[in-house]
């Protein structure tokens, strides 16, 4: 697995301002465990949620701002 400390590291060294990450929290909106292995012929592997990066980068010394927005379900209704 990626060494998320030193990406993060190296993200924050070369921002002139500021760094935006998007990623999930809580569930996925789509069945990874079912699409993925069609598309990519193995199975697939769940990554840590938002809070992993969230709690990386505290540990760091940086106190990110957290938004989150409702993702949207495959019939069009929000996802809390």
């Amino acid at each position: 697995m990626l060494d998320m400390k030193a990406a993060l590291s190296k993200m924050n060294e070369v921002a002139r301002r500021s760094v935006y990450l998007f990623t999930f929290a809580g569930g996925r909106a789509w069945d990874y465990n079912e699409l993925w292995p069609r598309l990519y012929g193995e199975e697939y592997r769940a990554v840590p949620d938002y809070i992993y990066l969230y709690n990386i980068l505290h540990g760091m010394g940086i106190y990110a701002g957290v938004d989150t927005m409702p993702s949207l379900r495959n019939n069009g209704s929000a996802q809390s």
